[in-house]
């Protein structure tokens, strides 16, 4: 442990209480949460769960049925929420993969990590704390991490202790330590590798290790590594994976408060210390004997004990030249200590009858200092100085007042805990100063001494993590500017599984279907859509998802409140890990139907009049070409009738043309009354109108619908108070015998229609094959 020179300690700095509970010491916390403010009531559900070998924590018996402290809480959790409880065995790479297929609901005694807190949705209660520790035969030369070099290591393949750069392969490297793992399928093969003598170190979890260490020849090891929080994960994949992981917790919260429960049992009775049983011989027969067999060994082993000790010291002495080498040349901070005063001041106060030391130290906190002063610090390697900024090791030793920071007394408390407690070692995060200014977060660890040999000489590895926190508070900084980005998109955004359930939304999202994010987490469409809506959403997901590429469509969906029926252009794209695995669809609608309105009135104004909304030229001939085409098939007539208003110029000059207007939008309303909704009356401009009538027997069809019209046309038109009599002139080109195109039909109905003006107007006249000849012989003049 790390600590002040003694006018350091004799500062009047305050210390607080720290957790009593002893698995606080060595807890290094790395929280990854999916938060759910929904309220979730028990139900009937069938939740799988995964079991692999991983006892007292998750076993199975010889019977084959599920046990541990795992399977108990989810079996009160169960009897609670009235669920039934599906074990399915296996080992853990396979349980892994369940999890993340969906093939079983939920997964016991899994660390949590910033990795996988992303792929599954974790307990927010935690089980206990755990950390790896390595285990190694009876007898060992294995004492700190440098004797690492060369050894052949049995770890848990996919074990969380093995992955990343916190991982034990990873530290190695950084050692620069050559070291050969061999992967294997459960914990008990790696103990039993150990004490089979097939590996010189063995890693597992260290609950496993205080209850199983006694069926194998392993002791362990003051070597630790990342301390870990160990929960019960729920896969993202189950359609109901935030009932579960409320429920879950809600169960955890009244074990914990209950003292008695079998939660607290559970540990009581696992990490009780070991009880010493001192026997001593009495018989004096025994003692001569005794006497008699170590004069012989001592006559006999005489040289053979001088011959070992030469060995061991050579031994020694290549092992302290290895280790000096690593000292110097590591690229981690490394302090020598000597606590030994230490050890002796706390063995004097156990004998003078202190068995409390927490509550001993609540009572007479000025001792915290006295122990800090009494740590001597008797070397730093080269890296140490580089850290703290300082140009040599006595600048160091006269700055360490300035090195320590007021919290570093808390952190002493702790281990002196630590020692009181025999742990094998100690862990803790503090703050330290540089003596350049800089704030160093670190990790401060050392085994933790069990003599007073043993703690002259400690090695405390000080690992600097400030530049990780940095990160990760600009990570966390990031997301929640992306978050704000997210939300401030007018755009709806929404993130599913491959399953269809949510995984976020943004507002825009929230605000147009009337919901709340956390409400829809793990949901899908169908608890608050349609059954129509959301089974075409699942099809346009499954469909990119088929593709592996975006897809666009447009939907009408009702927007909540007022249930206006809006057109959203969604973009939905499949989302893949760089494995290549899918994580799910990520969609964007944009609420596009003021542009589809826009885009329907431009296309209305194409193809109608702006002024009597009547079909334009370019629709009508367009109508009288789908006419002529149904003529042809069914061998039927087609009429081309073309009105003219007579005198509407003089009306139009004289009255003005708001006059004129009313009067054009009055005859088109009395047209469009004057024909069967079949038949097509268009403006072609001016005071000209177009009738299109088809399905004719004959010319006499056509007959009677013109003089219709002629008498509609001879009542007044009132405009603005006037009764105006406007007439009109007709002309009609009949199809097939005037014409078989539009534009032919359109010039002789047109010819026919002055030839009506010319016989004195308010008539009408069919097209002949003299109009044909007059009009003719005028083009030619």
């Amino acid at each position: 442990m790390i600590c002040g020179p003694p006018r350091w300690a004799r500062s009047s700095l305050s210390t607080r209480r720290l957790l009593r509970s002893p698995s606080a010491i060595l807890l290094l916390i790395c929280v990854c949460v999916i938060s759910v403010s929904a309220t979730v009531f028990g139900r009937d559900l069938d939740v799988r769960v995964g079991v692999y070998e991983n006892p007292p924590l998750l076993a199975s018996d010889e019977g084959g049925r599920p046990r541990g402290l795992f399977v108990d809480i989810l079996r009160h959790v169960a009897a609670k929420e009235g669920w039934t409880l599906h074990f399915l065995p296996g080992n853990w790479d396979e349980n892994l993969a369940r999890l993340d297929a969906g093939g079983i609901d939920v997964l016991p005694a899994i660390a949590i990590s910033p990795g996988r807190g992303q792929r599954y949705l974790f307990s927010e209660q935690n089980v206990l704390s755990n950390w790896g520790q390595l285990y190694l035969r009876a007898g060992s030369d294995i004492k700190a991490l440098p004797d690492l070099d060369g050894r052949r290591i049995a770890v848990l393949k996919g074990d969380i202790y093995t992955l990343g750069e916190d991982g034990l392969p990873a530290i190695c490297e950084k050692f620069s330590l050559r070291c050969e793992f061999m992967l294997l399928d459960s914990y008990a093969e790696v103990l039993g590798a150990v004490d089979a003598g097939k590996t010189d170190a063995g890693l597992v979890n260290r609950i496993f290790g205080i209850t199983h260490r006694d069926r194998y020849k392993v002791e362990p090891s003051p070597i630790l590594i990342m301390p870990l929080d160990v929960r019960i994960a729920v896969s993202r994949r189950s359609p109901n994976a935030v009932e579960i992981q409320q429920a879950i917790d809600r169960g955890l919260s009244t074990l914990k408060r209950d003292k008695q429960s079998f939660y607290h049992r559970f540990f009581n009775s696992i990490l009780e210390s070991d009880k010493v049983v001192e026997i001593i011989p009495f018989w004096a027969k025994w003692l001569i004997a005794g006497v008699g067999v170590l004069v012989a060994v001592l006559l006999v082993g005489g040289f053979a004990l001088r011959w070992q000790v030469r060995a061991r010291t050579r031994a020694l002495a290549m092992s302290e030249q290895k280790y000096r080498g690593l000292y110097e040349t590591a690229s981690i901070s490394i302090w020598e200590e000597d606590l030994s005063a230490v050890y002796l001041e706390l063995s004097r106060l156990r004998d003078s009858g202190v068995e409390d030391l927490s509550a001993y130290l609540d009572l007479h906190p000025e001792r915290v200092a006295h122990f800090a002063a009494i740590v001597k610090v008797t070397d730093v390697n080269p890296a140490t100085l580089e850290l703290f900024a300082a140009p040599s090791k006595k600048a160091l030793m006269a700055g360490l007042s300035v090195v320590f920071s007021p919290t570093s007394l808390e952190v002493f408390r702790t281990g002196l805990l630590a020692m009181w407690e025999g742990k094998p070692a100690f862990t803790a995060e503090a703050e330290h100063c540089a003596l350049d200014g800089r704030r160093l977060r670190v990790v401060v660890s050392h085994p933790v001494p069990g003599s007073v040999e043993a703690a002259r000489r400690v090695p405390v590895i000080v690992l600097d993590i400030t530049e990780r926190e940095k990160i990760q508070r600009r990570l966390g900084e990031r997301e929640v500017l992306l978050r704000t980005l997210f939300n401030a998109l007018p755009d709806l955004v929404w993130l599913k599984d491959s399953r269809g359930a949510y995984l976020s939304c943004n507002q825009a999202f929230e605000r147009f279907f009337g919901v709340v994010e956390n409400d829809i987490i793990g949901k899908t469409d169908s608890h608050f859509l349609g059954r129509d809506l959301s089974e075409a959403f699942l099809r346009h997901d499954q469909a990119v998802i088929a593709d592996c590429k975006p897809g666009v469509d447009e939907e009408e969906i009702p927007r909540a409140g007022d249930q206006e029926a809006r057109v959203l252009e969604t973009i939905r794209t499949p989302v893949f890990t760089e494995s290549g695995r899918l994580i799910g669809v990520l969609g964007v609608g944009r609420d596009i139907t003021l542009r589809k309105q826009q885009e329907e009135r431009i296309l209305h104004q194409a193809h109608f009049d702006t002024l009597t909304d009547l079909p334009n030229r370019f629709l009508s001939l367009d109508r009288l070409s789908q006419l002529l085409h149904d003529a042809r098939r069914d061998n039927q007539q087609v009429a081309v009738v073309f009105l003219d208003l007579d005198d509407f110029k003089k009306i139009n000059d004289t009255l003005g043309h708001d006059v004129g207007d009313s009067l054009l939008i009055q005859a088109a309303r009395r047209l469009s009354a004057s024909v069967r909704e079949t038949d097509t009356v268009g403006r072609l401009g001016g005071d000209e109108f177009i009738v299109l009538l088809g399905g004719l027997a004959d010319a006499d069809d056509a007959r009677a619908v013109v003089e219709t019209l002629l008498r509609r046309f001879r009542a007044a038109f009132e405009v603005d108070g006037r009764d105006l009599i406007v007439t009109a002139s007709i002309g009609i080109a009949l199809y097939p015998g005037d014409g078989d195109t539009p534009s032919t039909l359109l010039r002789n109905a047109d010819s026919a229609m002055y030839h009506a003006k010319a016989r004195g107007r308010n008539t009408y006249a069919f097209f002949t094959r003299e109009m044909n000849r007059r009009v003719s012989r005028r083009l030619q003049v």
